[in-house]
């Protein structure tokens, strides 16, 4: 990235300008419901690939967002590229690709030339080298505002990288009236001959798209606040597992120093029972510790969600156009509605919590045979306690309680019987 984007306010957007399919720079991108965006041919593949394994005579029409899972429809006699694009994503493609030299702009006629050097702001085009020539060689190009890749990179220029949103009935139409009965944007003429003599509620775009602007920056602060929440929740997992990781941890250090504590004579026996509680502390820990990652994992997901949410709602508000806000408001603020009402299964979901609890062996006395095995049990076991922690209490402090607690006088009288039993047998 240039050094000039260093403290670019784009900068905070490029994390979702790209494809997390094949990693890359939007191409031709698409943007679902859940406001994930791939490129065309990315998401396509992905569609095809669903479509190809759905059984014969059951075509599909839902599929889940490569992203966050999320659903979103597409008929099966539809296409990818059927699906609209949008306005304020493209635009905000181009603009990193402007401001970002590493990146380029094509040039808008398909040219097998090099990037883009200039833009006509008055034709909206993109032209590589040769096509500027030609455009600046025509009359009725005359008067044109041309503008350098460089020109364009200023920030009083940012605004002419953005192409405006033109209808697809009427060629050349701008989209300048909201149809609210239709949740769509339409030209004059839509509004003329079809959408009034309907009786529908049009206005202007110019007329209510600072409402809108307004009720988008008013969820910004909810979704703020649930992003906030989304990672002291987070924070609360991590402590969560590192708790678990000290506990393993505990247990194979007493473990060790309890095997350390029993005969030499005894000393490969005690090892395979050191080694067996110590698998199945590992064991309970990768258990646990796997459900740990996975409640933090899904948690994690739907934060970046949420702040993939606020970002985009932000960049709306404060770089979008009128047309853009209303074009994308209905998606934005269904997504955050969506987010918002699903947080309580991440953010307040209870956190199981598997302490691992080392008790010493009570058993009897053993004798004859029985004394190394007894000397082996002595070790003790490894167990688990469940606990789900809620909110902000984090109670424990890794003490194990009287069950963790070395029994020295039993394994010491344990000792001597060994001993003496030995040295009986050795002298006959």
């Amino acid at each position: 990235m240039a050094r000039a984007l260093a403290t670019d306010p784009i900068n905070e957007l490029e994390e979702n300008l790209q494809c997390n399919v094949c990693l890359e720079v939007l191409t031709d991108p698409r943007t679902l419901p859940c406001c994930h965006s791939f490129c065309k041919d990315c998401l396509e593949d992905v569609v095809e690939t669903l479509r190809g394994k759905a059984p014969r005579g059951r075509p599909i029409r839902e599929f889940p967002c490569p992203n966050c899972r999320a659903t979103f429809i597409l008929d099966p006699d539809k296409h990818v590229a059927d699906m609209p694009r949008n306005h304020f994503i493209c635009n905000m493609v181009k603009a990193t690709a402007v401001l970002d030299r590493g990146i380029g702009v094509p040039c808008s006629h398909n040219c097998i030339q090099s990037y883009s050097v200039a833009r006509c702001v008055t034709c909206e085009k993109f032209l590589c080298r040769e096509c500027l020539t030609g455009h600046d060689n025509y009359r009725g190009n005359n008067g044109h505002s041309v503008l350098t890749m460089e020109e364009l990179s200023k920030p009083e220029n940012r605004k002419k990288i953005n192409d405006k949103m033109y209808c697809n009935e009427h060629s050349g139409k701008k989209l300048k009236v909201y149809c609210e009965t239709c949740d769509q944007l339409i030209c004059r003429d839509c509004m003329d001959f079809k959408h009034v003599k309907q009786g529908h509620s049009c206005v202007l775009v110019k007329d209510v798209a600072n409402n809108y602007k307004e009720l988008l920056a008013s969820n910004g602060k909810a979704m703020e606040d649930a992003l906030t929440e989304g990672n002291a929740f987070l924070k609360r997992l991590t402590l969560t597992t590192q708790q678990l990781d000290r506990d393993a941890e505990n247990a194979k250090n007493k473990i060790a120093q309890r095997k350390a504590f029993v005969a030499k004579k005894v000393i490969e026996m005690l090892d395979q029972k050191a080694e067996s509680l110590c698998k199945k502390v590992d064991e309970i820990h990768k258990g646990k510790r796997a459900n740990l990652d996975r409640q933090a994992e899904e948690a994690k997901l739907h934060v970046e969600n949420i702040k993939t949410s606020v970002q985009l709602s932000k960049k709306l508000v404060d770089q979008g156009t009128e047309e853009e806000i209303i074009s994308s408001q209905k998606m934005m603020l269904d997504n955050a509605n969506n987010l918002l009402t699903n947080r309580e299964e991440y953010f307040k979901a209870p956190i199981p919590v598997a302490k691992l609890n080392y008790t010493s062996s009570t058993s009897k006395e053993p004798i004859n045979e029985e004394i190394l095995r007894g000397l082996a049990n002595s070790l003790g076991e490894v167990n688990e306690e469940r606990e789900d922690i809620v909110g902000n209490d984090m109670e424990g402090d890794g003490d194990w309680g009287p069950k963790g607690r070395v029994q020295k006088d039993l394994i010491y009288e344990i000792l001597k019987k060994c001993v003496m039993f030995l040295y009986r047998q050795i002298l006959g």
